[in-house]
């Protein structure tokens, strides 16, 4: 794991007590960006929900209030701009032994709310000061294990400016470690 790792490092930087450690926080836009937005979106989400919960129920098999969602979306852009998305997204209504009715439609709600829910997730601005927090938590994170478990001094470690266009490793987002003496 990644703290074994870290661990397994400061023994050997104990061991070298010349060597000192950089560490430079990274962000990568596309992946930390989604990440932000999301966890942006739950929490507007939970302040909602958390002015009238019997208002926004979650139904069971539901991840969201519909209504939730809706109420949200025509604050955001207008109730007839989910109106008029309503109309994209009928599928055929079918019988008890799932053929069309006809002409008969009714409402994908499950696509329709998805993407409600997805156009808001994907409007939500991130601040640039927001990326550099985050790479500044991830950096002072990792120099936290080093000094307060593997028993770095704190002076050894140096954290560097934010990368702000660090590249995905296996969909998560490296940081770079250099020794130095």
């Amino acid at each position: 794991t990644e703290r074994e790792d870290l661990l397994k490092l400061a023994t050997a930087l104990n061991e070298r007590p010349e060597l000192r450690l950089e560490v430079r926080g990274q962000v990568h836009p596309e992946a930390d960006g989604a990440a932000l937005r999301e966890a942006e979106f739950e929490a507007r989400m939970a302040t909602w929900i958390g002015r009238d919960p019997e208002r926004f129920e979650v139904k069971e098999g539901d991840a969201y209030p519909s209504r939730l969602l809706r109420e949200m979306f025509d604050e955001a852009y207008g109730e007839d701009q989910a109106e008029r998305l309503e109309a994209l997204f009928q599928k055929p209504q079918l019988d008890d032994e799932g053929r069309p009715r006809g002409d008969r439609t009714e409402l994908d709600e499950a696509a329709y709310y998805g993407h409600l829910r997805k156009t808001m997730v994907d409007d939500i601005p991130i601040p640039d000061a927001q990326y550099q927090r985050l790479g500044i938590d991830r950096s002072a994170h990792i120099k936290a294990i080093l000094a307060r478990d593997g028993g770095i001094e704190e002076t050894r470690i140096f954290l560097l400016d934010v990368d702000d266009q660090a590249a995905l490793e296996n969909g998560l987002v490296r940081l770079e470690l250099a020794v130095t003496d």
